[in-house]
């Protein structure tokens, strides 16, 4: 990438999630080498001002924890991608272009899916009536959409579900998975 498609006003306000996967791009970048790489020189050779003495020990802790990197301290951290989060960056790339060739082609299966998928959301104690409204409109299309129509605007209003925390990530990757038969990283 050069420089000037970086947008470095867009990098100073990058929230925690944003960083992280900024470390995880430019560790990935750097894999085949072998060698750790200091976070502190990362962040702030991509525009990340750090707010803190520690601040990169933490970042590098948090992604440690998840059993991404390994680190080496010394009086900055230093880390290295592992094999383990190569492989779930390689995923998630992958994972970022949806198939919806595998979406049902029957009205009434989408429709009886969707019935079952919010009964199932019910016994799972996720019952605010957004969701059930957004289900509806969606139940509602069916018959109008093709099956592309139809997974991005589950796509859509998956998200924007989680985005108003009526239900979490992990759920919404769940059900987008039912319809299309893969995951999709919310």
């Amino acid at each position: 990438m050069r420089a000037d498609d970086i947008d470095l006003e867009e990098r100073k306000n990058l929230d925690t999630e944003g960083i992280l996967d900024l470390i995880l791009s430019k560790l990935y970048e750097l894999y085949n080498d072998g060698r750790y790489h200091s976070i502190k020189w990362i962040l702030e050779g991509n525009g990340v001002k750090l707010n803190g003495r520690s601040e990169d020990w933490d970042y590098s802790r948090m992604l440690e924890e998840r059993g991404i990197i390994e680190t080496m301290n010394g009086r900055e951290v230093n880390a290295k991608l592992k094999l383990e989060g190569k492989y779930a960056i390689e995923q998630a790339r992958k994972a970022q272009v949806p198939d919806y060739s595998k979406i049902s082609d029957s009205d009434e299966e989408l429709k009886e899916l969707l019935k079952e998928i919010l009964s199932e959301i019910k016994k799972s104690g996720y019952g605010q009536q957004i969701i059930f409204d957004e289900f509806e409109e969606l139940r509602n299309d069916i018959p109008h959409l093709s099956k592309k129509s139809f997974g991005q605007l589950l796509k859509s209003k998956l998200g924007d579900l989680v985005a108003a925390k009526a239900f979490d990530k992990t759920l919404a990757s769940d059900i987008f998975k039912q319809f299309t038969d893969q995951m999709f990283p919310f």
